[in-house]
C-alpha cells in the first residue's frame, strides 16, 4: 500500500512469457498501514488510519469492513485457517476479528506503552 490508500498488486512477477499483471485496489482515503494475505492467497486485509479493518476478496475485487475498531490500524495479522484476523491497534491493543462473522471475538490491552525515545537513554 501507499501513502494515497492505494494497494498495487503484480501477478506473474518473474515469469519470462511477458504476463505480468498488475491490478490497483484503492478504498482507505489515507495511508495503507500495514497488508496481509490470507493463507490460501485468495484474501487481502488491509487497514490504515481510518481505523477500519477492510477484507479484499481478490479474484472479484469485493470489499467486507470492519469499522470502528477505535484507533488506527498499525498491523494486521491473519492466523492460520482463516478463521481468525488480528488488527495491532495505534492504542496499543490487538482485536481478533472472527473470519466468519466479521465480530471483534477478543481485546488485548496492554498496561504499558513506551515513551518517545525511552528505549534510547539505555534504561
Amino acid at each position: 500500500g501507499n501513502q494515497n490508500g492505494e494497494i498495487h498488486l503484480w501477478y506473474n512477477y518473474g515469469d519470462m512469457d511477458g504476463s505480468l499483471i498488475k491490478t490497483k485496489l484503492h478504498w482507505h482515503p489515507h495511508a495503507v498501514a500495514d497488508l496481509c494475505f490470507s493463507t490460501d492467497g485468495t484474501y487481502l486485509l488491509s487497514g490504515g488510519e481510518e481505523s477500519v479493518l477492510v477484507l479484499w476478496q481478490l479474484a472479484t475485487e469485493q470489499k467486507h469492513f470492519r469499522p470502528r475498531l477505535s484507533a488506527p490500524i498499525v498491523g494486521v495479522a491473519c492466523c492460520p485457517g482463516d478463521q481468525t484476523f488480528a488488527a495491532s491497534l495505534e492504542s496499543n491493543a490487538i482485536k481478533l476479528i472472527s473470519g466468519i462473522n466479521n465480530e471483534v471475538e477478543h481485546i488485548l490491552v496492554s498496561c504499558y506503552r513506551a515513551l518517545p525515545g525511552m528505549f534510547n537513554k539505555g534504561w
